[in-house]
């Protein structure tokens, strides 16, 4: 009897930490696309499980603790689980994890498992992949990328969301949308990607994950109710080779470069605008913008327009830059460059755009100013001179009737007082009353931009609010009231006070 004691006793020893941990999955059998439940339950007073992050080396979606404490012939007994939830991609291995139980270290067993496809007959219930048109290509050459998603025609689907990949180290974009379609016993959905490589290299294009909702009915009762079953299936990944360019170019395709004036003659302190435009296959929105550098002017330039229009294989853009050029005097715009490596002809090309050279008509009568010129020791002053081309005297005969007729016109207007003329009458005045925006009103300033500092200030301020995004407050009523204010310079100004 004594030896029989010590028999169930060390029975008793050796069974307790079998029992007290414990390790399993549900479901038992997991097919692809399963969300798995990996469950550790412990027996103890104090029980300590680990925190995971990952199991079996798949992202851990939840983690929940149950308790249930029992009391048995005056014995209680205390017993946690904690579940973990994860959708594995393949087949897995759960190594033992370790528990700590009443001061000790136990652990559990290593779980191996394999994913069942499932099955409707003979055919895959769902198939997902990802394919590509090409396998090596040059950065920044479009791939397209296909994600093909098809379900057998005997499940019952509520609903499925695409989730895409993060396409790390390429520019995505998605294209149209492909209706869905049946092929043999499938519905087949497909998704469509244009993809530009950003880096060289090997690259990876990680899989996708498709969430299905499938309906499942069950009965209980005389009833039969329905819910939703979902599933996360992924797609294979795929690497992609990737060339660089050569040193120097950074725009893949083919493209059209076009520059054009709206007028080559001009006058004085009046805009002539620039149109650059880029047309052509390839990634629009690599190209950077143009800076353009012209002495003796200045240059007020648009924020580039992009537009782009891609289709099922390639992508179709248009750049477009706007520039407004102010001088008072002759400028030539310098020829533009574009660089890319051709997608048909596998080379650099280099586009140049003509040269533009813009004649700025001068004032009627050109004066020579005076300077001052050191002798040996008495300083010479050099008489200012005029000179007068023949259009130009005539035209002075003719101004000078003017300004006589003038003069006996406003000595008549002094003597006999009419109604006042209104500043807002004046050309400028009125442009300037009739202009509906704060780009109207720059492109109808900028030739007196240089006029004063306060015009200054204020093409300044509209220009922030056009291209900044800034709020500057217009006073387009002080500026029809004091019109000529804007346009006097600050010596003028103190010459008429004098």
């Amino acid at each position: 009897m004594k030896n029989l004691g010590k028999i169930i006793l060390t029975f008793i020893l050796i069974t307790i930490p079998i029992f007290a941990l414990e390790a399993k999955i549900s479901p038992k059998t997991v097919y692809e696309g399963d969300q798995v439940s990996f469950i550790i339950t412990a027996q103890g007073d104090e029980i300590k499980f680990p925190k995971k992050e990952r199991i079996a080396g798949y992202k851990v979606t939840s983690q929940s603790i149950s308790r249930n404490i029992s009391n048995i012939n005056g014995k209680v007994t205390k017993t946690l689980s904690k579940e973990y939830l994860f959708t594995p991609q393949n087949d897995f291995i759960i190594p033992p994890i370790e528990v700590f139980i009443d001061g000790k270290t136990l652990q559990t067993k290593k779980i191996k498992v394999k994913l069942q496809k499932e099955k409707r007959g003979d055919k895959e219930a769902f198939i997902f992949e990802l394919s590509t048109d090409k396998s090596e290509v040059y950065m920044g050459e479009p791939i397209n990328v296909l994600f093909t998603f098809k379900k057998h025609l005997s499940i019952d689907m509520a609903e499925a969301n695409f989730n895409a990949p993060n396409f790390n180290n390429f520019w995505a974009k998605p294209t149209p949308k492909i209706p869905a379609e049946i092929e043999g016993e499938y519905m087949v959905y497909k998704i469509r990607y244009l993809i530009f490589p950003q880096k060289s290299g090997n690259i990876t294009i990680d899989s996708g994950r498709m969430d299905a909702g499938i309906m499942q009915k069950r009965s209980r009762d005389f009833f039969s109710f329905e819910r939703v079953k979902w599933k996360s299936l992924f797609s294979n990944n795929l690497t992609v080779k990737v060339n660089p360019l050569p040193q120097g170019v950074d725009i893949y395709g083919n493209f059209k470069l076009d520059a054009k004036v709206d007028k080559l003659k001009t006058k004085a302190n009046e805009p002539v605008n620039l149109t650059i435009t880029i047309k052509g296959v390839g990634n629009i929105d690599d190209i950077e913008p143009y800076k353009l550098d012209i002495k003796d002017a200045i240059v007020y330039a648009d924020k580039p327009e992009k537009k782009v229009y891609t289709n099922n294989k390639e992508e179709l853009g248009e750049f477009t830059q706007k520039f407004a050029i102010v001088s008072d005097r002759n400028f030539t715009i310098n020829p533009l460059e574009f660089k890319f490596f051709d997608s048909n002809d596998k080379e650099v090309k280099l586009l140049i755009s003509r040269e533009f050279k813009i004649e700025v008509e001068q004032s009627m009568i050109k004066t020579q100013t005076a300077k001052l010129e050191k002798s040996d020791n008495t300083p010479k002053i050099v008489e200012t001179k005029i000179v007068y081309d023949k259009a130009s005297k005539t035209k002075l005969i003719l101004f000078t009737i003017g300004g006589f007729l003038a003069g006996v016109l406003s000595a008549f207007l002094l003597k006999y007082p009419w109604k006042k003329r209104e500043v807002d009458e004046l050309p400028l005045a009125r442009k300037v009353k009739n202009s509906k925006s704060d780009k109207a009103l720059l492109s109808l300033l900028l030739p007196y931009s240089n006029k004063s500092k306060k015009m200054k200030n204020l093409v300044r301020e509209l220009e922030e609010n056009i291209y900044e995004g800034k709020r500057n407050i217009i006073d387009r009523a002080d500026l029809i009231k004091n019109i000529e204010n804007y346009l006097l310079k600050e010596k003028d100004v103190e010459d008429i006070l004098r």
